[in-house]
């Protein structure tokens, strides 16, 4: 992934686990009033709000050209496409702790078969709410940070059981859960 960011401080080292097909990593960082930043990846990808200290309407997300008003869940996530640049911007202060998740599109559709016909990773889809898919992102959120405490069985897991729900997910509306 590439990134440029500006007025953006991460606060504590990076944690990240890879699994067959998937690199997760959770970030905590602290953006400062009129921080950006601007994020392109080779893969598809997954970013999860874990946690969030700000005003609701400080972050400011656009992807593919388009604007989106600020999701107000305490947590939610993005499911951005492999190549389609998203860009942040912060009014004020805020603190931030995510979870991204890169999918290696090629080995993952090796794995589904006919699961992934339908192309879930190719939709852009941006503030979506469900508590099956924050509840995985946790769960590999700490597994990032435990380093590991079980075995790679248990993240391969994790991973496709998080995949599997987002295919599930099909038609959902992003940006209807704004509370």
């Amino acid at each position: 992934m590439t990134s440029q960011i500006e007025g953006i401080t991460v606060l504590d080292p990076l944690q990240w686990r890879g699994w067959t097909g998937v690199v997760a990593d959770v970030w905590h960082a602290a953006c400062s009033p009129g921080a950006r930043g601007e994020y392109v990846s080779r893969d598809p990808r997954l970013f999860v709000v874990l946690e969030r200290e700000g005003s609701p309407g400080a972050l400011k997300l656009s992807a593919g050209g388009g604007a989106l008003p600020p999701c107000h869940a305490p947590q939610y996530f993005n499911l951005i496409p492999a190549g389609v640049p998203l860009w942040s911007e912060v009014s004020s202060p805020l603190r931030l702790r995510h979870l991204d998740i890169h999918f290696e599109a090629a080995t993952l559709a090796a794995r589904l078969g006919d699961e992934a016909e339908d192309g879930p990773l190719e939709t852009l889809r941006l503030g979506l709410v469900d508590e099956g898919v924050l509840s995985l992102a946790r769960l590999i959120a700490a597994e990032c940070a435990t380093s590991g405490v079980h075995s790679g069985l248990y993240g391969d897991g994790l991973t496709l059981a998080l995949l599997i729900r987002l295919l599930r997910l099909g038609g959902m509306c992003s940006g209807q859960d704004h509370r």
